[in-house]
């Protein structure tokens, strides 16, 4: 599992490139839920 950061994806590609990337549901649903507050805040 790991941040979703791009910039840490990208070096771990650069120096594992044979790992495999993976996620947590429930961090993905962190983020989409916060990158969906931000917008509506700045809708308002």
């Amino acid at each position: 599992m790991i941040d979703l950061s791009a910039a840490f994806r990208e070096a771990l590609r650069m120096w594992l490139p044979r790992t495999a990337v993976a996620v947590d549901h429930f961090h993905l649903i962190s983020l989409a839920s916060q990158a969906k507050t931000e917008t509506r805040q700045n809708l308002s």
